[in-house]
C-alpha cells in the first residue's frame, strides 16, 4: 500500500486503510504515506476531531475502532465524473451538523463545490429549526459549498435544482418517488425519504455563498425511526427491502446535480422547469400553504421560474408563492 499526496489526501488513505479494523504499525503507516511520526500523529489528530475513533495501542499501532459502513470520501470520488461538485470533499465520522460545518468552511474561503458529508450527525436540522434525525451507518448526511453567480431573490430555487437530482438518484435505484414543494422528497404513500435545507449567505446585491444539506434516510429499517415520525418517515430499505450502497447513492445525486447545477447558472431555472414539474407531487393538487402566518387554500397550477408555486386561490385569484409549509386537501376538508 503506497500512497502519497497533500496532507488531505493522505488523511483520506489513512482512512482507507484502517477502514478494515485491524492494528496496523505505526513505522508501516509511516512508510505508506510518506510522512514522519509527527505527521501521522497529526493526522490521526486530525480524524479523532472529525469523529473517527482512532484507537493506539502500544506495539500494536492504529486500528478503527469498529463502526458501521462508514461513507468515506474516496468511496464518493471514485464514482464521481462531475466538473466542481466535489471537487474537495471533507469527511467526518460524527459532526454536529454537516451545514454548520459547511458554513464556517465557506467563511473560510472553502471552493465552490466542497462537499462536506457525515456518517453520523448529531445536531442534524430540517426546514424552521426542525431536529433531523441522522443515524450512523444508516444514511447520506451531506452539504454542498456553491458559490453562484445569480441574484440573490434567484437562488432559492437551487433547492428545487437538488431535490430534482435526488429524486432521479433515487429513482434510479428502482424507487419511485416525487418532490413536496420545496424541499422533500416523497414515496407514494407520502412518507417522507429526502429532506434539504439550503441556507445563503451574502449582501442584499449579491450571493456570497449557499449551502445546500441534503438528508437520505437510506438504510434504517422502520423500527430505527422514532415512534413521533414513523407515520411520517420512510427510509429506501423500508421501501424497497434490501440495503442501497450509500457512496453510490451519493455520487448519483452529486453527479446529476453537478450538470444541473451548470444549466441553472447558465439559464436560470427555465431550462431545468420540464424536470422539476414532471418531478412533482403537487401540480394539479388542492393544497394548504401555511405562509406568513397565515394558510392560503387553493389549486396549485405551476411551478414558475423563478421556483414559485402558482396557486390559483379560493377566491379564484393567481398567486405565487416562494416558499412555505404545504399539505395537500380534500375538497371536503
Amino acid at each position: 500500500m503506497k500512497m502519497r499526496g497533500r496532507e488531505s489526501d493522505r488523511e483520506e488513505a489513512l482512512l482507507q486503510v484502517l477502514r478494515g479494523g485491524a492494528f496496523y504499525a505505526i513505522d508501516e503507516l509511516e512508510r505508506s504515506l510518506n510522512c514522519g511520526a509527527d505527521d501521522l500523529a497529526r493526522m490521526v489528530d486530525e480524524l479523532r476531531s472529525r469523529g473517527y475513533d482512532i484507537e493506539r495501542r502500544p506495539g500494536s499501532g492504529y486500528r478503527m475502532v469498529e463502526t458501521p459502513e462508514l461513507v468515506l470520501p474516496a468511496d464518493i470520488r471514485a464514482g464521481l465524473h462531475t466538473e466542481v461538485v466535489g471537487g474537495r470533499i471533507v469527511g467526518y465520522g460524527r459532526v454536529g451538523s454537516t451545514n454548520a460545518a459547511a458554513l464556517e468552511l465557506a467563511r473560510r474561503g472553502a471552493p465552490e463545490g466542497t462537499l462536506v458529508i457525515a456518517d453520523h450527525q448529531t445536531r442534524g436540522r430540517g426546514r424552521l429549526g426542525r431536529r433531523w434525525e441522522s443515524p450512523p451507518g444508516a444514511g447520506i448526511w451531506m452539504s454542498l459549498i456553491l458559490r453562484p453567480a445569480v441574484p440573490p431573490e434567484r437562488a432559492p430555487a437551487i433547492t428545487l435544482v437538488a431535490a430534482a437530482s435526488v429524486t432521479q438518484a433515487i429513482r434510479a435505484v428502482g424507487l419511485p418517488v416525487l418532490v413536496r414543494w420545496p424541499n422533500d422528497v416523497i414515496v407514494a404513500s407520502g412518507r417522507k425519504i429526502c429532506g434539504i435545507l439550503s441556507e445563503m449567505e451574502g449582501a442584499a446585491e449579491s450571493v456570497q455563498h449557499i449551502v445546500v444539506g441534503i438528508g437520505i434516510n437510506v438504510n434504517q429499517r422502520p423500527d430505527d425511526f422514532d415512534p413521533s415520525i414513523r407515520g411520517t418517515a420512510t427510509s429506501l430499505f423500508a421501501e424497497l427491502g434490501r440495503t442501497v450502497p450509500r457512496p453510490d447513492l451519493a455520487a448519483g445525486v452529486l453527479n446529476d446535480f453537478d450538470t444541473a447545477y451548470h444549466r441553472f447558472c447558465r439559464g436560470g431555472l427555465a431550462p431545468l422547469l420540464p424536470r422539476i414539474r414532471e418531478c412533482s407531487s403537487l401540480l394539479g393538487e388542492h393544497v394548504a400553504v401555511w405562509i406568513e402566518k397565515q394558510e392560503v387554500f387553493g389549486q396549485v397550477l405551476d411551478i414558475d421560474d423563478w421556483g414559485r408555486l402558482v396557486l390559483r386561490d379560493d377566491h379564484g385569484m393567481i398567486q405565487q408563492l416562494p416558499a412555505g409549509e404545504v399539505r395537500k386537501i380534500e375538497l371536503s376538508d
